[in-house]
């Protein structure tokens, strides 16, 4: 799964790196559209990995309260 993924990007950020710098006429439109990707690969990687094993999209933090540790509050 990993290595589709991996061989998709391959083939198609270049692609889309041509693209941009035509239309813009500059290597740092196709610079900015790697930045776009990466920002738009980390916001959906919790919710990809929620999607898959089926958990919280954020972990949480244990209970420590009195009643979760099993002590009674004096």
């Amino acid at each position: 799964m990993i290595n589709a993924v991996g061989n998709l990007g391959g083939g198609f950020g270049p692609m889309g790196i041509g693209v941009v710098v035509d239309r813009t006429g500059s290597a740092v439109g196709g610079l900015w559209f790697l930045v776009a990707a990466m920002v738009i690969a980390a916001v959906a990687t919790p919710g990809v990995r929620r999607l898959v094993e089926g958990g919280p999209m954020v972990a949480h933090a244990p209970d420590t309260s009195a009643t979760a540790t099993g002590r009674t509050k004096a």
